[in-house]
């Protein structure tokens, strides 16, 4: 991409009456539900044709889009950004631009200007729908890297509120990064003792909250919470070798461990 170009790519990211007698009463309330219908139908029908638009610049869009991916010339590229930004202005809570948006600025995102619409995108998009797991995914990553850790705590913190069933390995080292890099020890162990009272599979929870008290200094519950987890019969051989790791670990080292060891 040359200079020229990419400058011109960062400029697109810069785009009455009381009461008289009965009939005038009647009359007066006629007139003033005809004229109401009349606004609404109006509002109804400007709405309409801005979402019709809104949906032609998003087809728009997309068309240079793939057009940019098989050719590669900036040019596509930035057709396809100047269609996307006038059905963002046009249907500013259209979901189906929203997530166009998103994959375009994903994609491009070794562009620093690029990331950052990425992550805005993507945080459009999850105001506009929750419970899109995928997208809150790949946010959080994006914040990890640009070291934006209380924003990525909190959405992932939101991923349990979508779905109490997502403590995967994956998610919680994501979650004890967050907590430990954003100094949130008191906040994590409390997210992690709630999520462990609702959970059916609390091992690894426990796990996650050991780390968050040993954090904040207090390795006496950090130690008795991975106790749990080694004489838990619902622990799984991973768990209990994790658990043994960590306890081993903090019982050799009087410092905290950094946050590779912790994972």
């Amino acid at each position: 991409m040359t200079p020229r170009s990419y400058t011109k790519l960062l400029g697109l990211l810069v785009s009455t009456c009381i009461y008289a007698d009965a009939q005038a009463s009647q009359a007066a309330d006629a007139t003033t539900a005809a004229a109401s219908l009349e606004a609404t139908d109006n509002d109804n029908s400007s709405a309409f044709k801005r979402a019709v638009e809104a949906a032609t610049k998003r087809d728009q869009a997309r068309t240079y889009w793939r057009a940019f991916q098989q050719s590669g010339d900036d040019a596509d590229l930035m057709r396809s950004l100047e269609f996307l930004a006038a059905a963002t202005a046009l249907a500013p809570e259209s979901t189906a631009t929203w997530q166009l948006a998103a994959r375009i600025y994903y994609a491009n995102r070794v562009i620093p200007a690029f990331k950052i619409e990425a992550i805005n995108s993507l945080e459009k998009l999850l105001q506009l729908d929750d419970s899109d797991l995928s997208s809150r995914v790949l946010l959080v990553d994006e914040l990890m890297s640009v070291s934006a850790w209380r924003r990525a705590a909190v959405h992932l913190e939101a991923m349990f509120s979508v779905n109490p069933y997502i403590a995967a390995d994956t998610v919680l080292d994501r979650m004890v990064i967050c907590y430990l890099k954003s100094g949130w020890h008191d906040r994590g162990a409390t997210f992690f003792r709630e999520q462990i009272a609702l959970a059916d599979i609390k091992e690894p929870l426990m796990i996650s909250l050991a780390i968050m008290e040993h954090g904040a200094g207090d390795t006496e519950a950090a130690l008795s919470s991975l106790g749990n987890v080694l004489f838990s019969t619902a622990a799984t051989k991973p768990m209990r070798a994790k658990a043994r790791q960590l306890k081993n670990f903090w019982q050799e080292n009087n410092g905290t461990p950094d946050t590779e060891a912790s994972r």
